[in-house]
């Protein structure tokens, strides 16, 4: 079985190949790349990466717990993940705002958190409350990370 995907490399250039999976179960690159990178994206689809996956099914493997990015995206690593599927409860001493905090002890000691998709940067950082663009919405370049 052969699938296609995308190799980003230290230095976030692209490379689109082919790899094809091993007899455990991992996937093997076929193709000329000698450098170390960081992870591989793999689309999810049979199709070219270039057509790749549209948003719902981006946000669908959110829901399954997969990391997705879009090939489109010219940071370094980025990323999106989705912590949790659904809401949680949790503990005063939990939250770092003291604002959070102290409605979490006026409610009882604890307080409601919804799920919220969040995004590894270029800069290394995670971003909280990761909000699409109209291009990322309509965008069907959306793979799956693996990693």
């Amino acid at each position: 079985m052969s699938t296609k995907y995308t190799v980003i490399h230290q230095d976030g250039r692209f490379q689109v190949g082919t790899s094809r999976a091993d007899e455990a179960g991992g996937f093997a690159v076929l193709g000329d790349i000698t450098d170390q990178v960081p992870f591989i994206v793999k689309c999810a689809t049979p199709e070219p990466l270039t057509s790749g996956m549209d948003f719902g099914q981006a946000i669908r493997a959110l829901k399954a717990g997969k990391r997705v990015a879009r090939a489109g995206w010219n940071g370094k690593g980025m990323w999106l993940a989705l912590p949790c599927s659904g809401s949680r409860e949790v503990p005063a001493h939990g939250f770092w705002s003291e604002h959070n905090r102290r409605h979490a002890e006026q409610s009882g000691g604890y307080a409601t958190v919804l799920p919220s998709i969040t995004m590894k940067t270029a800069t290394d950082e995670i971003l909280m409350g990761w909000l699409a663009s109209q291009t990322d919405m309509l965008a069907e370049d959306w793979c799956v990370v693996e990693g």
